[in-house]
């Protein structure tokens, strides 16, 4: 799909993202343009499609349909038009909130992306709810946003979006407090412990929450889905949960954990990292169809979701090759980001080939 056949998924992301910035056009009409509906039908050519405010009221054919005169036309013909998208794992830690709400929304919205789900954001929820409301009103391009918070054991970095607890009743507390004070949904993280997550799962079915993440290191993925666990990030647990030789496996993860929350949010030093590379390993080597093939009819028994983030891992296996600092889209990446980066791999690097693919 070239560039120019995006024009009317842009018009109705624009609809969907903002929908009171049309409120004084009594109706939008997109005339032969070609509907992909995303409900295993087959491509729909030369349709018109009217709106109205937020809604679609009609797709028919065009050689049938009689547009109201009072409409504003859009002639799509040779384009494609298609539901509005969803980033289903999204922090926005995109540089200062000013960045956010002036550089990433509209960025969303113009790949087509009218919904995010946040599970986690530096900024505070009286901030995105103010974004909600800026994208509400048709003042800000955005996409609907769905956030969650975080809830994790001792250890890891000292960041806002994180509540760490130790015990069950610090679990159950964090769940609502994040329920009080307005969050979509609590994300499970890896260093729970088994009783601080299985009450955190407890406390957010009884107060009508659901909950998503990580899978702490020490709960199998199945026990995860069948204590209600909507969905699970990044496949995380997914190799120990399907290993022949998953319960010493596990224990040594556990114990690496330990060291890491020792650390209480130092930098993991490579040899320590090398130990958690060793646990991936085996768990490979030891993958166990049968077991896999048992587990994977619990996610579909549950109705547990996994959001894989496929794109980040080979991002982050990326990073030391040179030719990822000269990719042209970087100039959408605020400079005080691509620093960040720069001083985690390299502090001597000057980004010479960054500052040349932005001029």
């Amino acid at each position: 799909m070239t560039s120019i056949r995006l024009l009317a998924l842009a018009v109705l992301v624009l609809i969907s993202a903002n929908p009171s910035a049309i409120a004084a056009e009594p109706r939008l009409v997109l005339i032969h343009v070609t509907v992909i509906d995303m409900t295993g039908a087959p491509p729909k050519p030369d349709m018109t499609v009217i709106i109205e405010g937020q809604k679609i009221i009609s797709v028919t054919s065009s050689k049938e349909t009689t547009a109201p005169p009072d409409a504003m036309f859009v002639d799509a013909s040779g384009k494609y038009l298609i539901p509005g998208l969803w980033d289903m794992h999204l922090h926005t830690v995109y540089g200062s909130a000013k960045d956010t709400g002036s550089t990433l929304f509209p960025l969303l919205v113009a790949n087509g992306i009218t919904g995010i789900r946040n599970p986690g954001s530096l900024f505070s929820i009286s901030q995105i709810n103010r974004w909600r409301q800026l994208i509400a009103d048709g003042a800000l391009p955005g996409p609907r946003i769905f956030i969650g918070q975080q809830v994790d054991g001792p250890g890891g970095p000292n960041v806002s979006f994180v509540y760490r607890v130790k015990t069950e009743s610090q679990a159950r507390a964090a769940v609502q407090r994040i329920k009080r004070e307005g969050f979509d949904f609590v994300k499970v993280y890896s260093r729970l412990s088994r009783a601080a997550f299985f009450a955190a799962a407890d406390e957010a079915r009884r107060i009508g929450i659901p909950f998503a993440g990580h899978v702490p290191t020490g709960v199998n993925d199945g026990e995860a889905s069948d204590a209600g666990q909507k969905s699970i990030e990044h496949l995380e647990g997914m190799l120990v949960s399907t290993s022949s030789d998953e319960e010493r496996i596990r224990k040594g993860w556990l114990e690496y954990e330990a060291k890491v929350a020792a650390l209480n949010g130092r930098p993991v030093s490579t040899e320590l990292e090398d130990e958690n590379f060793k646990f991936v390993t085996a768990s490979l080597d030891t993958f166990d169809e049968e077991k896999a093939t048992r587990l994977y009819a619990v996610f579909v028994r549950n109705g547990t979701y996994h959001c894989p983030t496929l794109v980040i891992h080979p991002a982050w296996g990326s990073l030391r090759h040179p030719e990822f600092f000269e990719d042209p889209r970087l100039r959408y990446v605020p400079l005080k980001l691509r620093k960040s980066v720069n001083f985690y791999l390299d502090p001597s690097r000057t980004w010479s080939a960054e500052r040349k693919a932005v001029t």
